[in-house]
């Protein structure tokens, strides 16, 4: 399989819950610019407690879809590692970008 097609299946199995996980990172931002670096560890426990949730929210949801990118050689510690990796550091990269233009 080649990296292109992995990467594609990764991102399509991450759009489907990006939006809700985004709308996280976004109010986390909010929250950040609003009150500092104070709130660093709680929003980062905010992020790991929502990505739980939705993790057991589609894993009970979508629980067939696994069997479609089994078959295209994809488990689900690599589709969820690295979709958890895309999501950690989109998060962290928009704290950083926040931090450095407040």
């Amino acid at each position: 399989m080649t990296i292109a097609r992995t990467t594609r299946l990764i991102l399509t199995f991450y759009s489907g819950f990006a939006i809700a996980s985004g709308g996280i990172t976004v109010a986390a931002g909010g929250l950040f610019a609003a009150y500092g670096l104070s709130m660093i560890a709680a929003l980062f426990w905010l992020k790991v407690i929502t990505n739980a949730v939705l993790w057991y929210f589609i894993n009970q949801v979508k629980r067939k879809e696994y069997y479609y990118y089994h078959n295209l050689g994809l488990s689900k510690k690599v589709l969820w590692g690295s979709a958890l990796t895309i999501d950690f550091s989109l998060f962290f990269l928009t704290l950083i970008a926040l931090y450095h233009c407040l």
